[in-house]
């Protein structure tokens, strides 16, 4: 997650009443704010209702709301006393104010807010719609008018003229009518509210191609650009605006950003979507991107039909890699068997932190995450077995232990005497993110107890080396940290190695333990976790993933020398490719234009049409900006030529496991293989209504909520996506 978003949304509580009042002071006129008990009796009245935004340790924002069963009720009431409606299971979820502070409204914190609690609200149960009261910020400049007459006042864009009307409005909200009375202070408003209304399924707008239209030139694509931004942000100079700084950084909030596209939209007779201007985040960027698109319609139509028929060759043999052999261990699976049958049986593996685990991660934190996905017996390992004396063996990380028992177990599964391959060119390439051992050991031992089983034992360069020096292998010995990518960037590696000769056999792998607590309080503090430790993907109320521990290995063998050596072929990769997400929004930030062209790559490599995919096994941590970046990208890749009649399948492992970070991506490619050698899709848990910032149906696709039969009328292909934070991402 990008700097301006590291930011946590929790319930309020009265803990928090300094905060909330020094919100409201910043906020409203002083006419106009409400009392400490005001406050209070929000809180304490409707408790679940109530969430406070956390940046940096501050609290800087809240939204108050409560339930009531028809709208009517609204009428005769006032802000102070409208709590006192409140009915425990009413239908309708009424907001009655979002307050963020003046100094975080520009990087856009009050959508995030308004976004959350939109989708937080419309997954309780018996809600079916949400409403709010509203103000107008301008009125008072408009007296010319009826304040019935101005809050329907639109713009040439079809939007309210008003700031905070348009507010809602760019959220999904309908302008409804005056509430009289509802703020009897509010001089500027003759004491009315504005009631706005929400639709009851929040719909993503639908995506309109247009031809671009003549008036305006590709040459003076930047000026025009910046003409409208000197209207939005309501600068004077258009020369003055630099072309090569975020829109971010140049202090666009989101729905001013959202107006840009607007007008751009206008001018140019195009339909551009927000998400554009996360990809392309510069007015060079997006000139660039508006110059390509209105000159080269035609060229590239010319291109895609000729990659089409290049696609369509068929890829050499010697070219595709076959698995042989897999082992793994996550949460509630020791073994390939117990994980397939926590798949097949729709099994949710989350559970909380392990009593003898508590005092190393707990720390007396009372808001330190508890739920997670853990391994059993991380302390368990049969040293002798692997050579280590007991000394080495306690100053060993017990990812390192854990690596060699499951790559031991790989080569058992593949039918392989790991003896006859000592001296061999077999390559290792290891994933691996997490040095919480070493942690530990700085914590619990004096300052002289390091040493070169301290050296050895707890860096994860050795993590590879280790594997090779046991077996004697003697082909490339790597290791990978690319964070939550590494394991499946390992297979890349891994399969590219072999197709150049540099091995003849490949072991990839990837392993993630939590043994400390310092990531987990980093990443709750960036919002990244759900804070009812479930991963959510794709569903509306997706707030986060919850972390977990796993360890998988495959073994990888060109196909032709597989066939010849009749070995046991568990799957086939066809194609990989690995990029980085480059300059975007943020070290962190998702770019979907990068997970575009990485699909497209593997697809160029796999020698595969993006309708012979039929699923697609996604990063999906459920998280409220990568979600819809992600299926963004496989519409604009998976979805190409796609019959409606034949949606793309997807789903994500974490719903079961949680987020196993380093080893995330093979947890996906072996939960693929298994589906693929079943001939069945498991169920996607946690899913309920979809996330309304992604349309399945333009791409269009399915989450199966339900265990899935995979038909075998033609030769079943899928996709496995890992995506790092640190921007690496991979696809096989």
């Amino acid at each position: 997650m990008k700097n301006s978003e590291n930011y946590t949304i929790r319930l309020a509580k009265p803990d928090d009443m300094p905060s909330l009042l020094d919100i409201e002071q910043a906020c409203w006129p002083k006419a106009l704010q409400v009392s400490e008990k005001d406050i209070l009796n929000r809180l304490t009245t409707y408790p679940d209702g109530q969430c406070v935004m956390i940046h940096n340790d501050q609290c800087i924002g809240v939204m108050y709301s409560i339930r009531i069963n028809n709208k009517k009720i609204i009428y005769g009431h006032h802000v102070k006393n409208i709590v006192d409606c409140h009915e425990p299971d009413g239908g309708i979820v009424l907001f009655i104010s979002i307050n963020i502070l003046p100094e975080s409204r520009q990087s856009g914190m009050g959508d995030r807010l308004l976004d959350y609690m939109l989708s937080y609200s419309m997954s309780k149960a018996g809600v079916e719609k949400v409403v709010a009261v509203s103000r107008c910020q301008h009125y008072c400049n408009r007296k010319d008018m009826s304040l019935m007459d101005y809050i329907h006042q639109q713009d040439h864009h079809q939007l309210s003229v008003d700031p905070i009307l348009r507010f809602h409005q760019l959220h999904g909200a309908h302008i409804k009518q005056l509430i009289p009375g509802y703020r009897p202070n509010d001089i500027d408003n003759q004491g009315f509210g504005v009631l706005v209304e929400y639709p009851s399924i929040l719909k993503k707008p639908q995506i309109i191609h247009q031809s671009a239209s003549n008036d305006c030139q590709p040459d003076n694509l930047s000026e025009t650009i910046k003409t409208c931004i000197c209207e939005v942000t309501k600068q004077k100079d258009p020369t003055c605006l630099p072309s090569d700084i975020p829109f971010r950084e140049m202090g666009m909030e989101s729905l001013e950003i959202a107006e840009l596209c607007n007008r751009l939209n206008s001018i140019l007779n195009i339909h551009l979507t927000v998400d554009i201007f996360f990809d392309f985040f510069t007015i060079n960027k997006v000139s660039d991107y508006l110059k390509n698109y209105m000159q080269s319609v035609q060229e590239l139509s010319t291109k895609e039909g000729k990659s089409k028929s290049m696609i369509q060759k068929n890829l050499p043999e010697s070219d595709k890699i076959a698995i042989i052999g897999m082992a793994c261990r996550f949460p509630g699976a020791n073994t390939v068997g117990e994980f397939w049958e926590l798949l097949k049986n729709g099994t949710d593996a989350i559970g909380t932190i392990p009593e003898n685990r508590m005092n190393q991660l707990y720390l007396h934190n009372r808001d330190f995450p508890k739920h997670g996905g853990f391994l059993n017996d991380i302390d368990y390992f049969d040293a002798k077995f692997f050579k280590i004396s007991p000394i080495e063996a306690e100053k060993l990380d017990p990812q390192h232990r854990i690596l060699l028992e499951v790559s031991w177990e790989a080569f058992e599964n593949a039918g392989i005497d790991v003896t006859t391959l000592q001296g061999s060119q077999t390559g290792v390439f290891s994933g691996i993110f997490t040095s919480d051992y070493k942690l530990l050991h700085e914590r619990a031992l004096p300052d002289d107890h390091a040493d070169i089983y301290y050296a050895t034992g707890t860096s994860a360069s050795t993590v590879a080396g280790r594997l090779s020096y046991f077996y004697d292998f003697q082909g490339p010995g790597i290791t990978l940290d690319t964070a939550c990518s590494s394991s499946l960037t390992a297979v890349h590696m891994a399969c590219h190695s072999l197709k150049k000769n540099e091995c003849d056999l490949a072991l990839a792998c990837g392993i993630n333990l939590i043994l400390s607590p310092e990531l987990t309080q980093a990443f709750q503090k960036a919002g990244m976790l759900s804070p009812d430790g479930r991963c959510k993907t794709f569903d509306a109320t997706a707030n986060g993933y919850v972390r977990s521990e796993g360890c998988g290995a495959v073994i990888l063998k060109p196909l032709e020398r597989a066939i010849a050596d009749n070995n046991t072929i568990l799957a086939v990769i066809s194609g990989t490719a690995v990029n980085h997400d480059g300059a975007s929004n943020g070290l962190t930030a998702p770019n979907g234009r990068s997970q575009e062209n990485l699909i497209t790559k593997a697809l160029k490599d796999a020698s595969a049409k993006p309708s012979d995919i039929s699923y697609v096994e996604t990063h999906g941590t459920g998280t409220i900006l990568g979600d819809p970046v992600e299926i963004k990208a496989i519409e604009k890749t998976y979805g190409k030529g796609r019959p409606k009649d034949t949606p793309l399948i997807i789903g994500s492992v974490k719903t079961n496991i949680g987020h196993t970070e380093a080893a995330a991506g093979i947890a996906g490619l072996i939960k693929t293989v298994l589906s693929i050698h079943h001939g069945i899709i498991p169920a996607h848990l946690n899913f309920q209504n979809p996330n309304p910032h992604i349309s399945m149906d333009a791409i269009p696709a399915i989450v199966p909520q339900q265990q899935m039969t995979w038909p075998s009328e033609k030769k079943r292909m899928a996709g496995v996506s890992s995506f790092g934070f640190s921007g690496t991402n991979a696809h096989v």
